[in-house]
């Protein structure tokens, strides 16, 4: 299973709905809230014998709603998802600060960036 996999595994196992979850980006006409994802960076680990097995990847989630709340309640739950992976760990989330309006799609948007770690 690749790490978009495991990721979209994460976010869209909640109960009692799960998040609708989106790679890149969201299709056309969506229902709100959902959230989207993106590798942005990421290494894989390396040692003197070869490959070790384990992997680091920095993803990206954004929380889109038609409101402030919306977008912040629709973070949290993705929050608590990827934290609670089965297939990976979470090593560190960076916080972009509060949900902001996003004039071209006429939506709010919160961002988080997760550290996850996984066996590859």
């Amino acid at each position: 299973m690749t790490i978009e996999e495991k990721v979209f595994t994460a976010l869209t196992a909640g109960s009692p709905a799960p998040l609708r979850a989106y790679p890149d980006l969201m299709p056309q006409y969506p229902t709100y809230p959902l959230v989207t994802y993106i590798i942005v960076a990421g290494e894989d680990d390396i040692h003197l014998n070869g490959d070790a097995g384990t992997a680091r990847r920095l993803v990206q989630v954004d929380a889109w709603a038609r409101t402030r709340l919306g977008a912040a309640q629709t973070m949290a739950i993705a929050k608590t998802q990827m934290l609670a992976a089965e297939d990976f760990t979470v090593g560190r989330v960076d916080i972009s600060g509060a949900p902001t309006y996003e004039p071209d799609p006429e939506l709010y948007r919160a961002s988080l960036e997760f550290s996850v770690h996984y066996e590859t």
